[in-house]
């Protein structure tokens, strides 16, 4: 009688799963439009494409060719609760990081990314790269400080959003808390960076550390008159749940 009444009463799932994006019918059509929707105020965005317009063509363009370098490893989140095909209203890559390798030149060839400049002008393309060639070289030297990450093998989380129209309902931290458990590789630390300072008390709740929090001087002339930019890298030690299955109901 007990056992049967806990049933009833026990609340039902929650109707929001991640799938591997690459089963999303059409994702290329409906995902990066929420992506960008999510990243359009980032900072370090702003300080490459001034106007609105700039900026969701750069992080549009950016997104459909770094993505397709993890392609194997990028989630998107569904709210199974609306009709098919579900509502889009999340995305995460998790992967390992094998060493500090680089991508490569037929990977800039084969995923597009050498059509930046004609796509979102030379000046814009031309600040992203300078940009990346200063952060990229400080977040390498960092790593190299700490025992479990100076062979460059942990995983890795990047491009995690949730739609803003769906922020604010407590579908945040019970999504990532799941997204910690697809894909990557047991027995590593996880790794992420965010420049919103706002996200880092959000991370610290799934149990992510801060290992330095890092300003850059913008290796151009902001129009803002900030020349700097601020990232927090931050680190979630090993657990047992470390990596599963995708497709799991939060």
């Amino acid at each position: 009688m007990t056992s049967a009444t806990n049933r009833n009463l026990a609340s039902p799932p929650i109707p929001y799963k991640w799938i591997p994006s690459k089963d999303i019918k059409d994702w290329h059509k409906r995902v990066p439009p929420m992506i960008v929707s999510a990243f359009l105020d980032e900072r370090l965005f702003c300080v490459c494409a001034s106007s609105e317009s700039a900026r969701r063509t750069l992080i549009h363009s950016l997104i459909t060719k770094l993505i397709a370098l993890r392609w194997d490893d990028s989630y998107t989140l569904v709210d199974t609760s609306t009709p098919e095909p579900h509502a889009v209203i999340g995305h995460g890559i998790k992967y390992y990081q094998d060493g500090f390798e680089d991508f490569g030149m037929w990977k800039i060839i084969s995923t597009g990314l050498w059509k930046l400049p004609l796509e979102c002008g030379w000046d814009v393309s031309s600040r992203l790269t300078k940009l990346d060639k200063v952060t990229s070289a400080t977040m390498t030297d960092i790593m190299k400080k700490y025992e479990e990450l100076k062979d460059g093998r942990y995983n890795a989380l990047d491009w995690i959003c949730i739609s803003p129209e769906y922020q604010g309902k407590g579908i945040g931290t019970r999504a990532f808390k799941q997204l910690l458990t697809l894909s990557g590789k047991k027995g590593v630390p996880t790794t992420l960076i965010t420049g919103r300072e706002m996200n880092v008390t959000f991370y610290e709740r799934l149990g992510f550390k801060v290992l330095e929090k890092v300003v850059w001087n913008l290796p151009f002339e902001s129009q803002d008159g900030d020349d700097t930019l601020t990232g927090w890298m931050m680190k979630k030690e090993v657990s047992k749940d470390d990596s599963g299955v995708a497709g799991v109901l939060i």
